[in-house]
């Protein structure tokens, strides 16, 4: 009976485990390997609950192996136990229906870009890196722009950002950062990079640099589209929460015009060297309260000022953190040196000498 009740309990695990990776999945806009045996696994069981009259289809086998009782009667009430099934099947519909929906919208979102994207490979040190490139329509050369996924990786949300880009008039490259290995390996060495950069800010020689060099894969990126003939050699960069965390690293010493950070971190290093930065468009929610995130923009306000808080907010109900808009007439828009403008999100606010709107003009 106990060797029983230890696989019929793994069985329900892996159930809950799947339905969790559904609703991730629906939530996240992201799609795993283990997407389509999740759903597999989940529609085989709903099948086989409809076909039991509602109950747990092991349930009968259970009763012969000489364990009458219902596993979730184990951990519930009789009564919590006899909704536990229909709940569930509950849940996993409505998850299923919101993956659904964000599918046919992802679908036909992507499908405006679809012309316009293409998968290339640039050389790094550590071999090649695959890259969405969304290229702008009309006759060249365009400004371009480096794309970074946020901590899950490539998505269809980065490659409809790069899409979005090449819409008005941008050449944008979104790498793919995690190439060259797993992807929670990868976020773990970036997590260590930036612990190594904080105590290499505060002194410490002790801690030796790790080799994740995202910077590196991401000047690449940037080497690849200056050196390209339909790029104008002015080059910006934008990033979301990890990814914004490299953007601010990449906006002092790497060559970037202009840097758009979406809630990203700062590392102490980073933050070192902001006073000799490019213009930086910042976005950060007002109430945002993830660790490293939510006391960045208290320490970019004097980094990009000098010292002086002369920073103006901007209250924005809604609307997607951006660069600002290319003009149809002036070409790439851009902020006045030292600027910090931040929009969309909860709240914004812009900090620097000057501080102008987001206004197009000339780079």
């Amino acid at each position: 009976m106990l060797l029983w009740r230890a696989a019929h309990g793994l069985i329900a695990v892996g159930f809950l485990g799947s339905i969790g990776y559904v609703w991730w999945c629906a939530l996240t806009g992201r799609r795993g390997r283990w997407l389509r045996p999740a759903l597999g696994a989940l529609i085989g069981e709903g099948v086989l609950v409809v076909i039991n009259g509602g109950d747990c289809p092991l349930g009968p086998l259970g009763v012969r192996l000489g364990d009458p009782v219902p596993l979730f009667e184990l951990v519930l009430s009789p009564r919590a136990a006899r909704r536990a099934v229909p709940t569930l099947g509950a849940v996993t519909a409505l998850g299923v229906g919101i993956l659904a929906a964000r599918s046919r919208a992802g679908a036909v979102e992507s499908s405006v870009h679809e012309e316009c994207l293409a998968e290339v490979r640039i050389r790094t040190a550590r071999g090649e890196m695959p890259a969405y490139l969304a290229t702008p329509e009309g006759e060249g050369p365009s400004p371009g722009v480096v794309v970074i996924h946020d901590a899950l990786g490539m998505s269809t949300d980065v490659r409809n950002q790069a899409g979005w880009l090449a819409s008005e008039g941008y050449l944008a490259v979104a790498p793919d950062l995690y190439y060259w290995g797993r992807r929670i390996t990868c976020t773990i060495a970036f997590i260590r990079e930036a612990r190594a950069m904080n105590k290499r800010a505060l002194g410490d020689t002790t801690t030796p640099r790790v080799k994740s060099q995202p910077l590196s894969d991401l000047d690449a990126a940037h080497d690849w589209l200056a050196r390209r003939d339909d790029c104008t050699g002015k080059i910006g960069v934008i990033g979301f929460c990890q990814g914004g965390g490299f953007a601010l690293m990449l906006a002092s010493g790497h060559g970037f015009s202009v840097a758009s950070v979406n809630y990203g971190g700062l590392t102490k290093e980073s933050e070192s060297f902001l006073p000799q930065a490019c213009p930086i468009v910042a976005s950060y929610g007002d109430k945002d309260r993830w660790p490293g995130v939510r006391e960045t923009f208290d320490r970019l306000v004097p980094a990009l000022s000098g010292g002086r808080d002369r920073s103006r907010r901007q209250a924005v109900s809604r609307g997607r953190p951006r660069i600002p808009q290319r003009s149809r007439s002036s070409g790439v828009a851009a902020l006045g040196k030292g600027a910090c403008e931040a929009d969309g999100g909860r709240g914004s606010r812009a900090v620097g000498s000057g501080c102008p709107a987001a206004d197009p003009r000339l780079l």
